[in-house]
């Protein structure tokens, strides 16, 4: 069981981000943490593919656009539930992205995805955590 906390940075740009900033971006990201981990490029296709998801789940989260264009997603403009589905729901992507790449097999299904759904669920509990520390008073 692996937390990785970095992508709470790409959960919380701004709504209204262009798609191909975005995708730059998150690419940039998992790039940097592949260099300093050695990891080959996993961590770089996973963000990518949790930012090209991103806008989807956004705005199946908010049908008709209820925040303004440069509010961040996070849990006070989201609300508890939407938050907790919205990261849930990337994270779990994430760590099944870079758990299948690391392994590049899909024999292991279940375990990879019991893997997968642990460390998410411990990355969920740390990002909450620092949703909560980082509330404005």
């Amino acid at each position: 069981m692996s937390p990785f906390i970095y992508p709470l940075f790409l959960f919380l740009l701004p709504i209204k981000i262009s798609h191909a900033r975005l995708i730059f971006i998150s690419f940039l990201l998992g790039f940097t943490v592949d260099v300093f981990s050695n990891s080959g490029g996993i961590h770089a296709a996973a963000c990518v593919l949790i930012a090209f998801l991103r806008p989807i789940l956004l705005n199946n989260l908010m049908p008709g656009g209820k925040l303004e264009e440069q509010a961040r997603p996070d849990i006070e403009k989201l609300g508890f539930v939407s938050f907790v589905i919205y990261t849930g729901t990337l994270l779990l992507i994430h760590h099944y992205a870079i758990n299948t790449l690391d392994l590049f097999s899909l024999r292991d299904f279940w375990y990879t995805f019991g893997k997968s759904l642990l460390s998410a669920i411990f990355t969920l509990v740390l990002v909450l955590l620092h949703q909560q520390l980082a509330k404005k008073k």
